[in-house]
Parts: structure tokens; sequence; C-alpha cells
């Protein structure tokens, strides 16, 4: 068997490959994991996925990419309230 690392995409950094990683492949997998959570608890609450535009967004910790991170939240949630409104 490989190493994992040395089967990621090239990045610039190993901080942002292994960031990239856990973005795409955990991620997903939480939200269903807690959406069978719920399902099977008969819970009342309902998730909604905010859509991302997460390639605008890298994972550099500065306050450019912050406001991106936020504006990129602020825009898929007015597409969700869009949405469910019509």
């Amino acid at each position: 068997m490989g190493c994992l690392y040395n089967s990621l995409p090239l990045e610039t950094n190993r901080i942002e490959k292994l960031t990239n990683f856990f973005k795409e492949i955990f991620v997903p997998d939480d939200i269903k994991l807690f959406k069978k959570h719920l399902a099977q608890s008969h819970s009342k609450i309902k998730v909604i996925e905010i859509p991302m535009k997460y390639e605008t967004l890298n994972y550099h910790w500065n306050y450019t990419n912050l406001f991106k991170g936020i504006d990129a939240g602020y825009q898929g949630t007015l597409e969700k309230v869009k949405d469910y409104l019509n």
C-alpha cells in the first residue's frame, strides 16, 4: 500500500494538501452521517445545506480569505432563501 501523502494532488504546501483532502473526503460524509443520525432519532430538525463557492477560497489563515469565506457563505445563504421563497 502506498503512502497516502503521495497520493494527494499537488498543492503549494503540506497544510493545503491535507486541508483539501479533509474538505473533499470527510465533510460530505460528516453531513450524510449527521442527517442519518437525525433520521434515526426521529428528530424534527431539518438540515439545510448552504452552497459554498469553494473555488474562491483557500485555507490560508488571513483576513482576506476570512472575508471571502464570509461573503461566499452570505451569497450561498441568499441563494438558498430565494429557492425557498419561490
